[in-house]
């Protein structure tokens, strides 16, 4: 009998055979359909064909256990965890929509750009694979996972890349210095896939072989393909989501991890520690440290 624990249960591990996820994040994905179980068989909801976009909005705005409302980060955890939830379903098979697909949510914050949260990275990597030609846009992705921008992408190359160790060559750009970026497990596979199948020659923007000579034209792709990724993942008319959003997610899981505000300049390629503490969304003014 089919039931919203096995339809979910069925997403869940398509998902985990696609490899785009941490295990923390899967475990966050997994809580939230969890508690979706437990919220559909409260509606009368059994399967999930039945959520509906007025069911995906309440349970998105549903109230925590101790009575109080979802704080705005937790509504947007919860769309997008619902959203990758649906997404999965759908390779599955075992629905044929998106009930998030129209679910909008206030800003996360105002004004300005934050990074990326995990689980946003994790649904923008499965929207990435959406395409005709399966390795361009995975290859864009996973070079601004590296931190590099759109402006930067034009001069990465074949030769700059060493999967091998996880590396590649950033050369940096106007306001930007020239570094190493540190490529995700994720980026590598991608990257690797890029240049397995397509005939990439040591003179040839790793992100576009049809611009060759031209540095506006492969800039321009870079952005445009970034920007169909949020398009599908429902991110892109996100206030506070643009493309240096990407980088800004791996300069914070840097920073989280060592408190190293220099180290996350670094990454960056930026040489003034405000410029990338605003980038990572961090206030140093408010933490009473200044690194």
């Amino acid at each position: 009998m089919v039931s919203v624990a096995s339809e979910t249960t069925r997403a869940l591990d398509t998902l985990a055979s696609m490899g785009v996820h941490a295990s923390q994040t899967l475990a966050k994905l997994a809580e939230t359909t969890s508690q979706l179980t437990r919220f559909l068989a409260v509606t009368g909801v059994d399967s999930l064909t039945g959520v509906s976009a007025e069911v995906a909005a309440r349970f998105v705005s549903a109230r925590l256990p101790n009575g109080e409302p979802p704080s705005v980060a937790t509504r947007h955890l919860r769309r997008t965890n619902l959203r990758l939830l649906f997404r999965a379903a759908r390779i599955a098979m075992v629905v044929s929509h998106d009930p998030t697909i129209d679910l909008t949510l206030p800003a996360r914050t105002i004004g300005g750009t934050r990074p990326l949260t995990d689980e946003e990275v994790v649904l923008c990597r499965v929207f990435a694979r959406h395409v005709t030609r399966p390795t361009r846009q995975p290859a864009v992705w996973a070079l601004a996972e590296a931190t590099a921008t759109t402006g930067e992408m034009p001069h990465i190359t074949r030769i700059n890349l060493d999967l091998d160790n996880g590396l590649v060559l950033i050369h940096g750009g106007r306001h930007t210095d020239p570094r190493i970026g540190r490529l995700t497990d994720w980026g590598i596979t991608a990257l690797r896939q890029r240049v397995a199948t397509t005939d990439l020659d040591d003179s040839t923007p790793i992100v576009n072989a049809r611009h060759r000579g031209s540095l506006t034209g492969p800039q321009a792709s870079a952005a445009q393909a970034i920007y169909k990724i949020f398009e599908r993942a429902g991110l892109a008319t996100e206030p506070d989501i643009r493309a240096s959003s990407i980088g800004a997610w791996t300069a914070r899981r840097l920073f989280d991890q060592t408190g190293d505000i220099a180290a996350v300049a670094k990454a960056l390629g930026v040489s003034s520690l405000d410029v990338a503490a605003r980038r990572i969304g961090w206030d140093w003014q408010a933490t009473g440290a200044r690194q």
